[in-house]
């Protein structure tokens, strides 16, 4: 009973203190969250302590050390081929926002488009919601397969 007749009686400074409360736990709270997933929460796929990133380390045009992250698509098939037994090598472009328009009479939306090898779902053991995913025989020819696969969250948010 106390306690609530103080807060009623300085009701500015128990305003304020019950606001900083809220914006501290709020923001504890969010820092958490980003924490849990991007750091504690494993990744949503088959072992995940066997992925690795493969990067080159070498000298750039100016004779400095550089340690690059892309190869020519060749050299990648070339490596693949050395470690096919042994490993997975997969292959992805950066996601490249862009503009995206499903017909000729839609409005114009914003997407992100990456590029990636068709056997990466596969050696990620992910299962589509619906549809299928792009596999090994997608990649035979340039161009040939034109597929796109499209997120869970972008397909509900486009097409409900």
């Amino acid at each position: 009973m106390y306690g609530w007749r103080q807060l009623k009686k300085h009701k500015a400074t128990s305003a304020a203190a019950i606001l900083s409360l809220a914006l501290g736990i709020g923001a504890c709270t969010s820092a958490f969250r980003l924490i849990d997933a991007l750091l504690l929460r494993p990744l949503p796929v088959t072992a995940p302590e066997r992925l690795y990133f493969l990067s080159r380390q070498g000298l750039n045009w100016d004779g400095k050390p550089s340690i690059d992250q892309e190869c020519e698509y060749p050299l990648f098939l070339q490596m693949r081929a050395g470690v096919k037994d042994r490993a997975g090598l997969l292959a992805f472009s950066y996601a490249d926002r862009i503009d995206l328009s499903l017909a000729p009479d839609q409005e114009i939306e914003k997407a992100y488009l990456q590029y990636v090898s068709g056997w990466m779902f596969e050696e990620f053991g992910l299962h589509p919601a619906l549809g299928r995913l792009l596999t090994e025989s997608d990649e035979q020819a340039p161009g040939a397969h034109p597929y796109a696969v499209v997120s869970y969250d972008y397909w509900t948010h486009r097409f409900g």
